[in-house]
């Protein structure tokens, strides 16, 4: 196949030299590799969907797990007893699946401990502590801030699990464009061999 700058078909050589069947063969072969280069970008698209949803239900499962240890119904109830078991309990695991999930505001006020990445200082011996944050929870944080997020982290699963749907219908399309380009190159080199056996066999 010639290939111009751009990485294209040189369709003015190849017209050039009359032969239909090459042609044919070079605009294929073209679209198969354009198809590929897609379809890896589409495969990509879908894994980085699937491990966001995954990293939004550790969020939520964390969550509800910090729900279930307050016993109160009002709005305000808190954790009771809080102490440094409850911030290795629930606190730094779902602050830790917040900041997995790149959640930068998810209603909640004041300091919380994650655990300490890379060149960061292990406080007090229980995580490393963030403060004047929208993300990290903590001992104060009320029933009500947890409920509002479980619903927050819920609407985004479901708007990350129709951009999925979506994702990969377009995967579909891309492999039957493929395979349908495959199918047309293969009758058309198929063709070609013929007639040049034809050609051969009546010389």
């Amino acid at each position: 196949m010639q290939v111009n700058n751009n990485g294209g078909i040189n369709f003015q050589a190849a017209l050039a030299s009359g032969d239909i069947q090459t042609i044919i063969q070079m605009v294929q072969s073209e679209r198969v590799r354009l198809l590929d280069t897609q379809l890896v970008d589409q495969v990509k698209a879908v894994q980085a969907r699937n491990d966001q949803i995954a990293k939004l239900n550790n969020v939520l499962s964390a969550l509800t797990k910090f729900q279930g240890a307050i016993s109160g119904t009002d709005p305000d109830s808190k954790v009771k007893d809080w102490g440094w078991d409850k911030v290795d309990q629930y606190e730094i695991p779902l602050n830790d699946a917040i900041k997995e999930a790149g959640i930068t505001d998810i209603g909640f006020t004041g300091a919380g401990r994650v655990t300490p990445g890379p060149g960061e200082s292990l406080d007090d011996g229980h995580g490393h502590v963030i403060r004047d944050q929208t993300n990290t929870c903590n001992g104060g944080t009320t029933k009500g801030q947890i409920d509002a997020a479980i619903t927050k982290i819920k609407g985004l699963i479901d708007a990350e699990s129709n951009n999925q749907q979506m994702d990969m219908l377009r995967l579909q399309s891309l492999n039957n464009k493929k395979n349908e380009s495959i199918e047309i190159l293969t009758n058309t080199q198929k063709k070609h061999t013929d007639a040049n056996s034809n050609i051969i066999r009546n010389i």
